[in-house]
C-alpha cells in the first residue's frame, strides 16, 4: 500500500478542456547534512537494534528521494541514524506527517 497525493488542475489558454493529474509520493527525504544516514520506520530500526536483517533506505549527502512507510498497521514514525559512524545509535521515532522543524541530536 502506497500514500500519494493527487493534484488535479484545468489546463490554461488552448489546453483549457484539460484536466492534468499529478501523482506524487506522499512524503520526499531532503538530506541537508553532509552526512549519509540510514532511515527507517520506528519498528523496522528497533528489529535492527534486536538482531533481525538491516533494513533501512540509505538517503545520500545533498540527496532527495520519495519515501513511504513500508508498514502501515505500525505506528508512522520515522528514525535516522548516520551510516558512516558506527557509534551513532538509531534516533527516537518522530512524526513526518506535520509541518513543522526540529532538531535530531545524533
Amino acid at each position: 500500500v502506497y500514500n500519494i497525493g493527487i493534484a488535479v488542475q484545468q489546463g490554461k489558454g488552448r489546453y483549457k478542456d484539460t484536466n492534468i493529474v499529478n501523482f506524487a509520493p506522499r512524503f520526499e527525504i531532503d538530506n541537508q547534512s553532509s552526512h549519509k544516514l540510514a532511515i527507517a520506520q520506528r519498528h523496522i530500526a528497533m528489529e535492527e537494534i534486536t538482531g533481525s536483517l538491516e533494513t533501512y533506505l540509505t538517503a545520500l549527502p545533498g540527496g532527495k528521494m520519495p519515501f513511504h512507510f513500508p508498514r502501515l498497521d505500525f505506528d508512522q514514525l520515522l528514525c535516522v541514524r548516520m551510516i558512516n559512524r558506527p557509534e551513532c545509535m538509531w534516533s527516537g521515532g518522530f512524526l513526518i506527517d506535520r509541518v513543522s522543524s526540529f532538531h535530531v541530536n545524533m
